[in-house]
């Protein structure tokens, strides 16, 4: 009785009205926060997804070894690839130091690419170029006099400017994305017959799916790097 006469008093003299106010109050703006944090984390973390166009990248000077693409796979990932290096294009007596980008057909796992067709219209698509056809941004099309329709002779391989590529999310994740965009096809790329020794190339191989499964994957790919 003694307890519950205190607190009735204290609450008539608003005192425990007030602290209960605070506490409501407090209690409000900490879910407020981590909920904003939360869907923060989630926007920045999708944003990172589309800049690298996969959930993790791996980067090498080399081609890697088949059985831990088998690996990412048996992991339930998915998988792409792009190799980045400078080289020239021709287009008649013209010449430009591009940098030249081949990309799997599964590429890009996360994002879209926006390219620019003849007709003027830009459209966007969720693959790369196929076959014989190239993309290229808008400087090499002005610096080389160039237009879509016309061809474009890279090494040893002729190809047919089909667009203009007007947006590539990851296009500065790579140390050799900078300067002018070639983009072709990676089952092309042995074609032009410019992959030789000592050739500056950056492979990165694109990896995406559930987050354990990833790590899962990496926490196995970890001794291996260490060992090459």
């Amino acid at each position: 009785n003694l307890a519950w006469r205190m607190f009735w008093r204290e609450w008539r003299g608003g005192e425990l009205g007030l602290l209960l106010a605070a506490l409501v109050l407090g209690i409000v703006i900490v879910t407020g926060i981590t909920l904003f944090a939360e869907r923060l984390q989630g926007a920045l973390v999708g944003e990172a997804s589309v800049y690298l166009g996969a959930d993790r990248v791996l980067q090498t000077a080399e081609v890697i070894e088949s059985v831990w693409v088998d690996q990412a796979r048996g992991n339930s990932l998915q998988i792409a690839r792009t190799a980045v290096f400078p080289t020239m294009a021709y287009a008649d007596d013209a010449m430009l130091l591009v940098s030249l980008k081949a990309v799997s057909n599964s590429y890009p796992l996360h994002g879209k690419l926006e390219i620019r067709k003849a007709d003027g219209v830009q459209v966007e698509v969720d693959h790369g170029p196929v076959g014989d056809e190239v993309w290229v941004d808008d400087s090499v099309l002005a610096q080389l006099s160039v237009q879509i329709g016309d061809h474009l002779d890279i090494g040893e391989k002729r190809f047919l400017i089909t667009a203009a590529l007007t947006k590539e999310g990851d296009a500065g994740s790579s140390f050799y994305g900078m300067g002018a965009r070639v983009m072709i096809a990676d089952s092309e790329l042995e074609a032009t017959q410019l992959l030789l020794p000592g050739s500056r190339v950056e492979y990165r191989y694109l990896f995406a799916g559930e987050q354990g499964n990833i790590t899962a994957f990496f926490d196995w790919l970890k001794p291996h790097l260490q060992k090459n």
